[in-house]
């Protein structure tokens, strides 16, 4: 589960600095500097999201299978 969240992440991170490269003009240092100010903070939020919930979603699975 951690690793694909963080593929998931990193992959995010990614498509948002091509995508601020490309609609916005902005230089591969620029575009790392602007998402580095609010990604890696949702990247720790859903990761513990994702962690917090993966018990209750895997006793409903088990409880339906």
């Amino acid at each position: 589960v951690t690793i694909g969240c963080l593929l998931a992440m990193v992959v995010r991170y990614i498509g948002s600095c091509a995508s601020s490269m490309i609609l916005y003009e902005y230089t591969l240092v620029d575009a790392l500097i602007y998402n580095s100010t609010y990604i890696p903070m949702t990247m720790l939020l859903n990761w513990i999201a994702v962690i917090l919930l993966l018990k209750p979603i895997l006793l409903i699975n088990k409880k339906y299978k």
